[in-house]
């Protein structure tokens, strides 16, 4: 960026999308900077430095001193395999992956006051889609009654650290997202310093508690145990375990959008969704639109979700049902077939039946199941999630 001292902003902003996918936006009338990646135009560098950072960082146009720094960027579990080399899957901790918005309380050096921001705006005040101001609504939820970027907000902010940003997610009612919650409220992610240090979890149940005490409605993500044995395993199927957990466990049914897993050593963090809440959250607003592709079903099918899927959205609960009654009939096929096919000792002569009966799809399973002598629909059952997704995938094209 110091390179660019003294460029034209637009120069600058051409320079950040063309060479990194990155919006670079100028706001208070030109004196400061908010960088954020756009998410198809920066994939191809989302592994460099300049992106990692570029999730609405903000910087003093004249200075370039950073003046927020929210936490840099992570990705899907599985997804960059360049950033997850040194994670021990082994040794990560699962929080709750609140669904709502990203809301940063930090002090701007240029304007003088604590403000809210969100990763796009660097005061929330954009309007919200359900009317008024977005700052008021974190206002509201945090259960403050003094505006941002005042004398009478920065009193109230006073024993916070100005060279650290504080980081929040909205949830609730007035910021609704997919995952339904019952109250507004703030979740507490964290803290980071302009320097780029993050606040330890020490830290930042110090912090809750100071919150708290100034009575703010806030709260923690909620932790939860993962019940994997990982160790000693290859780390392809951590991942899959990992993501099998989350598809599965009864604590993510609904629409829970799942977890964010944390390597307390590294500071990295993994996203890890449901299904369900993956297929809802893509179906956008216009509802008379819906599409869901074959992709999602499968995921829908294995994962037991496509039920409920069928609840929540009944205008696409026909193609649903029927892909996953399609799922349905070729697994209750496969136990006829096999009472044909078991008792065929000679290898070659059991494959060639199996091809002749099968669908092609199946093959595999019968083999399976010869080698193991469980029954196909079981063999069916102890398959990876990832190979009963794909398997699920071919069925209902």
């Amino acid at each position: 960026m110091r390179r660019l001292h003294g460029a034209a902003p637009q120069a600058v902003a051409a320079h950040f999308f063309e060479n990194f996918g990155i919006v670079a936006e100028q706001h208070l009338e030109g004196h400061i900077w908010l960088l954020d990646y756009d998410q198809l135009a920066a994939h191809k560098h989302r592994m460099t430095d300049v992106v990692m950072e570029a999730r609405g960082i903000i910087l003093c146009a004249k200075t370039l001193d950073i003046l927020r720094r929210p936490f840099a960027r992570f990705f899907n579990i599985g997804e960059a395999p360049a950033y997850e080399a040194d994670i021990d899957y082994a040794r990560m901790e699962a929080l709750e992956k609140a669904d709502g918005s990203l809301v940063t309380l930090y002090f701007n050096r240029v304007t003088g006051h604590w403000h809210f921001g969100t990763r796009g705006t660097p005061f929330a005040d954009a309007k919200h889609r359900l009317g008024g101001v977005f700052y008021e609504r974190v206002l509201r939820a945090a259960g403050l009654d003094v505006v941002p970027g005042t004398p009478e907000f920065d009193e109230k902010m006073s024993f916070l650290s100005k060279d650290v940003a504080y980081l929040f997610e909205l949830i609730g009612p007035e910021n609704p997202h997919v995952t339904p919650y019952k109250h507004a409220e703030l979740v507490l992610l964290g803290a980071r310093r302009v320097t780029g240090e993050e606040f330890t979890p020490a830290q930042v149940s110090d912090l809750l508690v100071a919150l708290q005490a100034m009575n703010w409605n806030v709260r923690l993500p909620r932790r939860y145990a993962i019940p994997l044995q990982l160790e000693g395993l290859s780390r392809p199927v951590q991942v899959e375990a990992i993501k099998q957990w989350v598809a599965t466990a009864p604590e993510f049914k609904g629409l829970h959008e799942g977890v964010v897993c944390y390597d307390p050593v590294t500071g990295k963090r993994l996203k890890v969704k449901t299904p369900l809440y993956c297929a809802a959250h893509l179906q956008g607003d216009e509802l008379e639109a819906l599409t869901i592709s074959p992709s999602r079903v499968a995921d829908l099918i294995v994962a037991g979700d496509a039920e409920e899927f069928c609840l929540y959205f009944p205008a696409l609960a026909p193609t649903v049902r029927a892909m996953a009654d399609q799922v349905t009939a070729f697994i209750d096929g496969l136990a006829p077939i096999w009472e044909e096919v078991k008792g065929i000792e000679d290898q070659k002569a059991f494959a060639l039946a199996v091809q002749a009966k099968a669908p092609g799809a199946a093959s595999g399973i019968f083999f399976q199941a010869r080698k193991t002598g469980m029954s196909p629909a079981l063999t069916w059952v102890g398959l990876p999630l990832n190979k009963k997704a794909s398997l699920a995938e071919k069925l209902v094209k």
